[in-house]
């Protein structure tokens, strides 16, 4: 079988052509997950306590409420005491909850590699699970008192400066929410 001389030139201009097409579609599916909402990888507008969205009765400004915790033991936990006049991210997380391992493998100390000046709280129905696969304090949490708060969507982040205020609330994880904001923000 003869092997056919091909011209260099007309692969390139179809290779070029090609390339324009798939980078063009590349573009605008960009363009279009980023303009519908559907992507927060290009956050157009930027990352404050007043953009995260906040499903909860809990409002900015206002004072951390009493929340019903235990220990491991089972042991009432006055959450008031266990925040204990510092900057504190409060997480309420679930096990098998797929945002919440993602908040928790970028937030904890093992995936931050801590030196923050803020403690990680986070508030559960099984404590011990993630006391032990993330090195952080965690207290039991029933349903109901979830309930009282309007806690629904996991995972909700709320950040308590010093004075015992809530500085944000994020119901969900968005995907720029970082140490970084957190430090910002628990002032």
């Amino acid at each position: 079988m003869p092997i056919r001389n091909h011209s260099w030139g007309r692969f390139i201009v179809r290779a070029v052509i090609l390339f324009v097409v798939i980078a063009g579609g590349v573009f605008v599916g960009i363009y279009i997950a980023t303009a519908t909402g559907i992507s927060d990888t290009v956050n157009l507008r930027p990352l404050t306590p007043a953009t995260l969205e906040n499903r909860t009765r809990l409002e900015l400004n206002q004072v951390w409420p009493l929340i019903a915790a235990a220990d491991t033991a089972g042991q009432p936990v006055i959450l008031d005491t266990a925040l204990n006049g510092r900057k504190t991210v409060v997480a309420f997380v679930a096990e098998g909850c797929e945002a919440c391992r993602m908040f928790l493998d970028r937030f904890t100390p093992r995936g931050a590699g801590g030196g923050e000046d803020f403690q990680r709280i986070l508030l559960t129905q099984n404590p011990q699970y993630f006391i032990e696969r993330y090195g952080v304090r965690a207290y039991r949490v029933s349903q109901p008192a979830m309930d009282d708060q309007g806690i629904h969507s996991l995972p909700t982040i709320i950040g308590v400066n010093a004075r015992g205020i809530v500085t944000f609330v994020s119901s969900g994880f968005p995907a720029s929410f970082t140490t970084a904001f957190a430090k910002k923000y628990l002032r």
